[in-house]
């Protein structure tokens, strides 16, 4: 659900069609999101309340710590925006103090084993909050949900921005592929601030020369399906207007043949209606095969079709998946497979593996069946380690997944780069 960047709104969330931050949010609309291929509570319910309580006690323990307390009333007015005042104040009170004592008792982790009578209390407590309250709980943790994601957004960009302008040589080393020539100068030499702004300059100015007009360009919010089906109109709309144009150009000829004709010229003109239709029916019984492949032909176009709206909603998929982040998956998993190893009987950590597979968007991975089945086979086992070979197998289509992807964008911003190039 969080996106790599914020949209142009400064929305920090994947928004499907027709969807603002609200309406995402509404409970309706997450739970039909959620499945056993990327929700524990669907597949393995313990594991899951695991994850979660621990989650939810770590964030609870955060907010209480850091929120709790008077604030001055014009700050205030500004923070109620953000749900997070009205979570703490929650937390604070009775009933919040012993959600607090029952998410650190569900949040055992693998060294505390708690009877199952404080187990159970904990869990009536925990289904009473989830339970009770509903409509005011979700509007404040939806609230609360998108700022704390701007937040995260903006913290981590700022680390990797100061993380690659305070090693230039290092940043210019990663480059790939053909750049354009204000970038390559700046490679040339990485700790010239002045070639640095300049090729960042002429690189963004391109990026935006080479933007679709408003209205035009398909948003990652976009689903496959609307796209297939603005196809589908188009071509209804094309074999529509084909058809008008031999059905005018029919009534033409039907006008000529048909119409009634002087009356010195009835004899002859009848003799050039029975001349037509002879040669019409001799042209048809000519060609038949030529009528089977037609039909043939159009029996396929369906499945071309079908196969163009694969293609297109793949397509939309990789737009969601920033360029740097494919990237970098790559090389992960191109290193991570080198660190496996090849001997027979050796293991790798399960969380370690999964750590690789959960930085590929779930939009992406809908695409790769034989990647998610592996995934799946993974997750079956249940254990904190795994054999190298189903690591190595899944790591191997994972860096071939992470190819594809950095191919796509390699073709996409090749204009970007020789329009900066001119």
């Amino acid at each position: 659900m969080l996106a790599p960047y914020t949209n142009e709104d400064g929305c920090p969330l994947y928004l499907n069609k027709g969807k603002d931050e609200l309406t995402q949010l509404k409970l309706k609309n997450i739970v039909k999101g959620r499945n056993a291929d990327n929700e524990e509570l669907c597949r393995r319910p313990g594991m899951g309340l695991a994850l979660d309580t621990a989650s939810l006690n770590h964030g609870a323990k955060s907010l209480v710590k850091h929120c709790s307390g008077q604030w001055p009333p014009e700050v205030k007015a500004d923070m109620d925006k953000t749900g997070m005042l009205q979570v703490c104040a929650f937390f604070e009170g009775d009933d919040g103090k012993v959600l607090l004592e029952a998410l650190d008792t569900l949040d055992a982790g693998k060294s505390r084993r708690p009877k199952k009578k404080p187990v159970r209390k904990a869990v009536q407590a925990l289904v009473r909050f989830l339970t009770n309250n509903v409509a005011d709980r979700q509007k404040q943790f939806a609230r609360m949900m998108t700022f704390a994601a701007r937040q995260y957004l903006f913290a981590s960009t700022a680390l990797k921005s100061l993380a690659l302008a305070n090693h230039l040589p290092e940043w210019a080393a990663k480059f790939q592929g053909q750049q354009s020539k204000e970038i390559e100068g700046w490679r040339k030499k990485p700790t010239d601030a002045a070639r640095l702004v300049e090729a960042l300059t002429a690189e963004l100015l391109a990026k935006i020369e080479n933007n679709e007009p408003s209205g035009r360009r398909r948003t990652v919010s976009e689903s496959s399906e609307g796209q297939q089906a603005s196809e589908s109109e188009e071509k209804e709309a094309e074999d529509d207007s084909a058809s008008e144009e031999a059905g005018a150009g029919g009534s033409d000829s039907d006008s000529g043949s048909d119409a009634a004709p002087p009356a010195s010229s009835t004899e002859s003109s009848d003799s050039t209606a029975k001349k037509k239709v002879m040669h019409t029916k001799k042209a048809k019984e000519k060609h038949p095969k030529k009528d089977k492949k037609d039909t043939k032909k159009d029996k396929k176009e369906p499945k071309k079709s079908k196969e163009a709206g694969a293609a297109e909603a793949k397509t939309a998929a990789f737009t969601a998946w920033r360029q740097g982040d494919v990237q970098c998956l790559g090389v992960d998993a191109a290193n991570f497979k080198q660190e496996i190893g090849n001997l027979p009987g050796g293991t790798v950590r399960t969380e370690e593996v999964l750590a690789l597979v959960s930085r590929v968007p779930d939009q992406v991975q809908e695409h790769y069946p034989s990647f998610r089945a592996t995934v799946d086979e993974v997750k079956k086992q249940e254990a904190d380690v795994i054999s190298n070979s189903l690591g190595k197998k899944l790591v191997a289509k994972l860096a071939a997944l992470a190819s594809e992807a950095e191919a796509w964008w390699e073709e996409q911003t090749g204009g970007a780069t020789a329009a900066a190039s001119t």
